[in-house]
């Protein structure tokens, strides 16, 4: 067979000639048939259109059969919107191989059958031979005749030892494994998975499945099946234990075991979070919070981990995340002000680069004082953002990050939000709840995986009137690490709306504190020089304050005249025996 692929190169010439870049395919033609766009994602760039010739063009004449491609364009868009050519060839790379007869036949053979065995392969050389010596035909013709042959015997029921054709529907059913009706009937197992009268339920266990499970029972009496007696075996459950009882009508508080069982894809979690941080409307501490005095903060490869508040819903929502594609598409959809590159393995080597996390590719951004960003505002392609963000959304951003050469860095997201009724048109709100994420990077050269919750629409309100971005670059998340020229690398960014009802986020009465413990990562506290970061410790977000370091939050919104607060905090500290706190309670008057 003969087989014509169409490719383009990954980056420009000149890169090529360094060993950057690799082959992409866009498209294909086997033995001599219409040209087929190439299977991945590089084959959605194009369309194929083939027929005759209405009129004749340069070196070919009407009537000729062709096939007609619009091959994407080899130049970028840069931040500004010009066009900048890029020198990406495209290459018509032909492949030829011949199959001996017996190939050619067991390649027939896979396709009919459920594989051919050697003695299937001998009978039919030794046919074709005596056809084509018999025949003088050359061996292509012979081969269509042995196959129509074959094929006209397969469908004759004489040649059969039973007369009749077989029915895979029938065999099938017979052996079915059909779902029970009754929820109280345990499953019945029999010798094989699809022996006659096995019967398998959804569930892997209920009550009776545990009380019956020294018996297999291989059907029932009536229709032939048997017992077969087994020792017992012990199965064991993970269990919820109730700490307390709650009114009627409020949620139901639980905790859940230390170790975790296998989840399936979609758990079942309740709206409320772990008891270790409830209190309910008179204060009363709803489940037992123990706090340890000494020890250093834990830090993980995950830093923000999220309660079941908000399970994963797994739908991505922001494309090339992944980092993978054209690298023009790719470069397009993460703007910076820093310089910027994509990272790929070498094709033709079978180690993988350092700083690809997964995949072939990765963003590495050249330090700088500088971010790099998302557009997620409403109205961009549906390649890059598959759903557009609504005030009120919750969204979880997860990432992996690497930090090169420099350790202890912190990195920070944040969101940044345009509107012409703003008297500074990219104004911050003055609640700092632009503010996703501040997360410490402990060490160098190693990959992090951040996390965190953030409510949509807080961010878009100046003056107390939520503006709505317009447009796709109206609204944007931004990445960068904080108050420092590192440089790094990200990977696997992803962007999922999850499910959270209304006045979930704050987990304590907060007073006129918003976010008090820190689920929303960094968000409503103020960010400066001097700020914390977030990390977890015993399974919960805490702020962590190094020397001269402090956190503030703006609480002339939320504070209300005339009401008592009392204020209570945790507090952990380490590599001193004893510290002075201070909190302070600043105010500024306006004539």
């Amino acid at each position: 067979g003969a087989m014509c692929i169409l490719s383009s190169w990954t980056a420009s010439r000149d890169l090529k000639s360094q060993g950057l870049g690799y082959y992409y395919p866009l498209g294909r033609s086997l033995d001599g048939n219409d040209w087929e766009r190439a299977p991945g994602k590089a084959g959605r760039l194009v369309s194929y259109l083939c027929g005759e010739a209405a009129a004749a063009g340069d070196q070919f004449v009407v009537g000729e059969y062709l096939c007609e491609v619009t091959l994407p364009m080899t130049s970028s868009v840069t931040p500004t919107g010009d066009f900048v050519e890029v020198d990406a060839p495209y290459y018509l790379t032909y492949y030829e191989r011949t199959l001996t007869a017996r190939n050619e036949l067991s390649r027939f053979l896979q396709k009919t059958t459920f594989g051919p065995t050697s003695d299937e392969l001998d009978a039919l050389e030794a046919a074709l031979a005596a056809i084509v010596q018999s025949e003088g035909w050359t061996r292509d013709e012979a081969m269509a005749q042995l196959q129509t042959e074959w094929v006209a015997a397969q469908m004759d029921p004489s040649n059969f030892s039973t007369g009749k054709f077989t029915s895979l529907r029938e065999y099938y059913r017979k052996r079915l494994n059909p779902k029970t009706a009754e929820t109280y009937r345990i499953g019945e197992s029999g010798p094989e998975p699809c022996s006659k009268h096995s019967r398998w339920r959804k569930y892997a266990f209920t009550y009776n499945d545990l009380q019956n499970s020294q018996y297999l029972r291989w059907g029932n009496v009536e229709l032939g099946g048997g017992y077969q007696s087994m020792t017992p075996h012990k199965v064991e459950i993970e269990t919820v234990e109730y700490l307390t009882e709650v009114p009627t009508g409020a949620p139901t508080t639980t905790r859940y075991p230390t170790g975790m069982p296998s989840v399936s894809a979609m758990p079942s979690v309740s709206w409320m979070p772990s008891t270790d941080y409830l209190r309910s409307g008179n204060g009363t501490l709803l489940g037992d919070l123990t706090m340890s005095p000494t020890g250093a903060p834990s830090l993980s490869s995950a830093p923000s981990t999220l309660p079941p508040t908000f399970p994963p819903t797994y739908v991505n929502i922001l494309g090339y995340g992944d980092m993978e594609g054209p690298q023009d598409a790719v470069l397009n959809s993460w703007p910076s002000q820093c310089s910027q590159s994509i990272l790929q393995n070498d094709v033709n080597s079978t180690t993988l680069h350092p700083n690809i996390r997964s995949g072939q590719q990765s963003l590495s951004v050249t330090g700088g004082r500088c971010f790099v960003m998302r557009h997620v505002g409403p109205g961009c392609f549906k390649a890059r953002m598959s759903e557009d963000l609504l005030e009120g959304d919750v969204v979880r951003i997860s990432f992996y990050v690497k930090i090169l050469s420099q350790s202890k860095q912190v990195f920070q997201v944040e969101s940044g939000h345009y509107h012409t009724a703003k008297r500074s048109r990219w104004a911050i709100p003055d609640d700092d709840s632009h503010i996703i994420a501040r997360t410490l990077v402990p060490r160098a050269d190693e990959w992090t995986k951040i996390e965190a919750i953030h409510t949509v629409g807080p961010d878009w309100t100046y003056d107390g009137v939520v503006l709505p971005p317009k447009r796709c670059n109206h609204y944007q998340l931004r990445f960068r690490v904080a108050d420092s020229t590192a440089s790094f690398v990200m990977d696997d960014v992803r962007l999922e709306k999850v499910a959270a009802p209304p006045n979930t986020l704050g987990l304590l009465d907060g007073g006129f504190l918003s976010n008090p413990d820190f689920v929303e990562n960094h968000k409503y506290w103020k960010y400066a020089t001097n700020s914390g970061y977030i990390t977890e410790d015993e399974g919960r977000n805490v702020m962590v304050l190094g020397r001269d370091k402090l956190m503030r939050q703006e609480i002339l919104d939320t504070a209300v005249p005339n009401k008592s607060y009392q204020m209570s905090f945790y507090a952990k500290f380490t590599g001193v025996a004893s510290v002075d706190v201070k909190i302070i309670l600043r105010m500024r008057f306006q004539n």
